[in-house]
């Protein structure tokens, strides 16, 4: 049996939920692998829009849409799918070779981005090929020369637990994401500057990659990017505005930012000078000299939200609920 594979990365991480600015930007940041178990490459006529999992067999002349074409990747299967009554009825597991692109995805962590996969099989009697399984990957595992990627079906989403927020004392949002969330524009400008995002260069990767020396950090003080993120992107297609100290003024800024297409995005998990402890090392070597663009950070307190971001009409926390517990020390105590 012959069998496609659609794996879609789609840059839809929390933290940067707000930053996609319309269906165009969108389908830029997007990367699709199109493989089969065939020998050959197979080729097919589909719309435009990737999430239609519509495909036509070749036709001649003029074809409203991108011709597809799904090369051969050695060894690529997948495991059989049972349905029953468990947590786990439905999912998946597709093996490939472990230095293919999709694989490397999970090689150090999971991606900032998610990652869905769709089967599809082919039969020579039927030049339609049908959707036999949707779902997303979750995970991966390695034993060379393969990896296996572990997925869960589309259903499992009616699976998830309802709401969970409870209340506590910190505030529950993700930082910028958009109202009714924490609102917090991560693009504001502040007299001449960027309020919360320092555009630099990155000098040197230290310490197995989990250290970037970043010398336009030092523009803020201590502690300023802590818990907040780096975008590191080769190709640099955000809106970069460089801000030398020297005195050059932004002017009116654009009125939307495009949005973070690729690259690389790691969590802060400190911030000293012109140093940034990340969460994870890179996937790849970045040369010096990359451009990058440095986000402030969140503590999730009362306190952060009023002073670092004048946002505490947006606090998503209870900060004045009691602390003395009247159970325990009585009324009067």
């Amino acid at each position: 049996m012959k069998y496609l594979y659609i794996v879609d990365v789609l840059p839809v991480d929390a933290l940067l939920s707000n930053v996609l600015a319309d269906v165009a930007s969108y389908e830029e940041q997007r990367r699709v692998y199109l493989m089969t178990n065939f020998e050959r490459p197979i080729r097919f006529d589909a719309p435009r829009d990737y999430w239609s999992s519509f495909l036509s067999a070749p036709q001649s002349g003029t074809v409203e849409g991108t011709d597809h074409q799904f090369d051969p990747v050695p060894g690529i299967s997948h495991s059989g799918v049972q349905l029953n009554e468990e947590q786990s009825s439905g999912d998946l597991s597709l093996t490939l070779p472990i230095d293919h692109p999709v694989a490397q995805l999970f090689a150090y962590e999971a991606p900032a981005a998610q990652v869905w996969l769709t089967v599809l099989a082919l039969d020579d009697a039927d030049p339609a090929p049908v959707v036999q399984w949707t779902g997303r990957v979750h995970s991966a595992e390695y034993s060379a020369p393969t990896a296996t990627l572990k997925c869960s079906h589309l259903s499992t989403v009616l699976r998830r637990p309802g709401l969970t927020r409870k209340h506590p004392r910190s505030c529950g949002h993700t930082l910028y994401s958009p109202p009714p969330g924490c609102g917090v524009n991560r693009h504001a400008i502040a007299g001449s500057y960027f309020a919360f995002r320092e555009d630099g260069f990155l000098a040197e990767v230290l310490n197995g990659g989990l250290t970037l020396r970043v010398p336009e950090a030092a523009n803020r003080g201590n502690g300023f990017f802590n818990e907040g993120f780096i975008a590191i992107d080769p190709d640099y297609k955000l809106l970069w505005v460089h801000q030398p100290r020297a005195g050059t003024f932004i002017g009116t800024a654009p009125a939307r930012y495009a949005g973070l297409l690729g690259g690389y995005r790691r969590h802060i998990t400190s911030h000293t000078g012109q140093l940034l402890h990340i969460s994870a090392p890179l996937l790849t070597p970045v040369e010096p000299g990359t451009k990058v663009t440095v986000f402030a950070g969140c503590n999730l307190t009362a306190s952060t939200c009023k002073s670092k971001f004048n946002n505490f009409a947006n606090f998503g926390g209870y900060p004045y609920i009691p602390i003395k517990n009247v159970f325990e020390s009585g009324l009067k105590g």
